[in-house]
């Protein structure tokens, strides 16, 4: 069978800039969209949205029910995995209306949002160390940032990784501060001065470690299947002795959320660095899987979590 020829250099950049010129205009086009509706209206087509995908976009889909089956073959039926499926679908739908109309929410975060125990934080953050706030992609996180930022005054930085297009991402940072969220660019040659003035600062930093990227990291088990899990949380905590929660936002009936959390995790001091490195991660992921386990439908089960398998070239752990 012949090799499938590539088109040339010069074509295929001008199809992914159309491409990218497309997809700009469209998400302008959805956010002035969403702006005219009232929220409740917007929340109610968002999630009618998503629905509407898990049915349309079926490599997804059928990427979610693997996935489902992995986490939860033996415990829930065929049945019980395609409702998750179908619900993390418009989940995400109402996560996208609430992300583009964070502007007109800012105002409203303290009627829709609810903070279990600020007084654990601020003790966190009267060591004067900073703080590292792990989280996965559960519940709607960007609200989890803004709510910390906007609401209750802390300074609150986030890692994330560039937009694919120079434009948006200007414009998701535009966004995210006007939440008092600060970006830190995963991959940016600024990125390891920014995360070290965190800490000498006494900031917050929110770091998401549930999915499997191109950064360092160590296989822990989630799932009872080992992960590559980013391991830069851990190594940040040992490195800047900051101490480290493990919190959440959860979407709630009547259109309201609850963020809640639980530590200072105690870091795991074997003697061995990357042992204390593994454990830490492991640790973190075992509350991340916790949580998944109370709410699976808020979460990203089309994301490739078991993408890589111990034992492939190129994998790493961190030092510190």
């Amino acid at each position: 069978m012949s090799r499938r020829r590539r088109l040339p250099r010069p074509v295929r950049h001008a199809l992914k800039r159309i491409k990218n010129e497309f997809l700009y205009a469209g998400f302008r086009a959805v956010v002035a969209l969403f702006h005219l509706l009232p929220p409740v209206a917007g929340l109610r087509i968002g999630a009618a949205i998503g629905t509407a995908a898990y049915y349309v976009v079926w490599p997804e889909r059928r990427r979610a029910l693997e996935h489902l089956a992995i986490a939860f073959g033996s415990e829930k039926t065929e049945a019980e995995r395609r409702r998750i499926a179908r619900a993390s679908f418009a989940h995400l739908g109402m996560c996208f209306v609430e992300f583009v109309n964070f502007e007109r929410m800012r105002d409203r975060l303290g009627a829709t949002v609810e903070l279990a125990d600020r007084a654990a934080i601020d003790a966190c953050l009267a060591r004067g160390k900073g703080l590292i706030w792990v989280t996965g992609h559960l519940g709607n996180w960007e609200i989890l940032a803004s709510y910390m930022g906007a609401r209750e005054g802390f300074k609150v930085n986030a890692v994330s990784r560039a937009a694919y297009d120079p434009r948006m991402q200007a414009l998701l940072v535009r966004m995210r501060a006007q939440c008092g969220v600060r970006s830190i660019e995963r991959g940016d040659p600024r990125a390891t001065r920014e995360l070290i003035g965190v800490f000498r600062r006494n900031e917050v930093l929110a770091m998401l470690i549930d999915q499997d990227t191109k950064v360092q990291g160590v296989f822990v088990d989630f799932f009872g299947r080992p992960a590559w899990t980013p391991v830069a949380a851990a190594a940040l905590a040992y490195k800047m002795d900051a101490p480290v929660l493990v919190g959440f936002i959860e979407r709630l009936p009547s259109l309201r959320h609850r963020i809640t959390f639980s530590g200072p995790v105690a870091l795991p001091r074997t003697g061995d660095a990357q042992e204390d490195l593994r454990l830490a991660t492991a640790e973190f992921t075992r509350r991340i899987e916790a949580q998944l386990r109370r709410v699976p439908e808020q979460w990203v089960w089309m994301h490739r979590r078991w993408k890589r398998r111990p034992g492939a070239a190129g994998e790493g752990v961190q030092g510190r």
